[in-house]
């Protein structure tokens, strides 16, 4: 994941929220935060989940579902692509939140009179 270009993204935002300011700061509050967690978070290889009191990031879950395929075992094969899924979700909603935020400083900017 390339965090500068992330970060160049949210500074151009910011920038276009204070030069085109709607007297409402929280746009502009949302945006960084979003952004804020696209660069910190967004990046797979360091999401991690806690299973039964251990702590289990991708590459983990990854070869726990390798291990279930080749043992044939349907509950891990199952519980592991769930795991991988949650790490998509996770990344998703953050992308989302960026989105819908986005679409609030197009709004404001625009109806702004």
């Amino acid at each position: 994941m390339n965090k500068d270009l992330y970060s160049e993204i949210l500074k151009a935002l910011v920038l276009a929220a204070e030069k085109f300011p709607a007297g409402n700061n929280d746009v502009s509050e949302e945006i960084k935060e979003d952004f804020e967690t696209i660069i910190d978070e967004c990046d797979i290889s360091r999401w991690r989940v806690n299973v039964d009191g251990c702590t289990r990031g991708v590459g983990n879950i990854l070869s726990d579902l390798d291990v279930s395929i080749k043992e044939g075992d349907r509950k891990k094969c199952v519980e592991s692509i769930a795991m991988l899924r949650c790490a998509i979700a996770d990344i998703a909603s953050a992308f989302s939140n960026a989105m819908d935020s986005m679409e609030g400083l197009v709004v404001t900017i625009r109806d702004e009179k």
